[in-house]
Parts: C-alpha cells; sequence; structure tokens
C-alpha cells in the first residue's frame, strides 16, 4: 500500500494496478505503451490524444521506477518492467531482562 501512496497522478496509480494484477514479485513482463495507456484511457482517440497519452503513460512508467519499479525501454514503445521483490521485515524481538550493563 505504501507503493500506491507515493504514486503521485492518476495514470501511474492505475497502470501500477494493472501491472500488479500479471507480474509477481521479483518478476518482469513485456508491454507496448499502447497497452499501457489503454489500461488509463480505454476509449479511441485521435493521432493527437494518443501522442498526449502516451507522454502522460512514460511519466507514469517514469513514476514506478522512483518507487522501485524496473522499467527499461528495450524498443521504441515497447517495455520490460521489473516488479521489486517483496520486503520482509521481522519484528524486533523484546525480552523483559533490562539492558544495563
Amino acid at each position: 500500500m505504501a507503493e500506491v501512496r507515493a504514486l503521485q497522478t492518476d495514470p501511474a496509480r492505475l497502470i501500477h494496478q494493472r501491472l500488479c494484477g500479471w507480474i509477481d514479485p521479483g518478476k518482469a513482463g513485456r508491454v507496448e505503451l499502447d497497452t499501457l495507456s489503454g489500461y488509463v484511457w480505454p476509449d479511441q482517440a485521435n493521432a493527437e490524444a494518443m501522442k498526449k497519452r502516451r507522454q502522460k503513460a512514460r511519466k507514469a512508467l517514469a513514476e514506478l521506477a522512483t518507487v522501485g519499479w524496473k522499467v527499461s525501454e528495450y524498443a521504441a514503445g515497447k517495455w520490460e518492467i521489473g516488479r521489486p521483490k517483496p520486503v520482509v521485515t521481522f519484528p524486533k524481538l523484546r525480552s523483559n531482562v533490562p539492558l544495563h550493563p
């Protein structure tokens, strides 16, 4: 949940939600920029609107990278996206014995 809260834009949050549905933690997947744009804007658009949508999707990918996702464009408009491994934290062990020497 901290990842989602760290994302600032709606496109980044929507893309994050969809990617979490098919990329397992620690794994990667490949996707086209138009597919990512379709996750945010499912309706048809003219060429100028599609250009702006792709720009916003690129910015959303950059935002995902700031929260630990691996994002790389391996061909024009094609991206490999890696989801970070889960971070496990263990509770600090406590005892009733004082730590004073």
